[in-house]
């Protein structure tokens, strides 16, 4: 079967914790079973040669039509191997969410206060 080399730069904090041939294995995994990916994290003074059948790189092209194949390869890499953080919580998002939460448990409060209250008022016997 016909391969192709790929040369992928990646991060120079890669270099003791990936090896070309964990990240064929992520790759080829995440053909198997795709899930999201980050962000590519970007290239680095670090090299790493990958082998690829020309199936399996028509596969990955297909996954990600627009992107180059050095990109892909380091975004899936980076969730298989946990070397990245996901994208961050917009946080403007963030913040409604907890604002929401503060006015509904507010709301809770004041819902469970009054039930308490009823039938408590002064001159009254519980």
């Amino acid at each position: 079967m016909t391969t192709r080399v790929i040369s992928i730069r990646v991060p120079s904090d890669w270099q003791s914790r990936v090896t070309s041939d964990q990240v064929r294995d992520c790759v080829l995994a995440w053909l198997q079973k795709p899930a999201p990916i980050f962000q590519d994290p970007g290239p680095g003074s670090y090299k790493l040669n990958v082998r690829f059948s020309l199936p399996e790189l028509a596969a990955l092209k297909r996954a990600f039509p627009r992107r180059k194949t050095s990109g892909t390869i380091r975004r899936i890499a980076a969730v298989r191997l946990s070397l990245a953080t996901p994208q961050k919580t917009d946080s403007k998002s963030l913040k409604s969410g907890i604002g929401i939460g503060i006015v509904l448990l507010s709301a809770l409060l004041r819902l469970v206060a009054g039930k308490t209250a009823v039938g408590h008022e002064k001159g009254q016997d519980a």
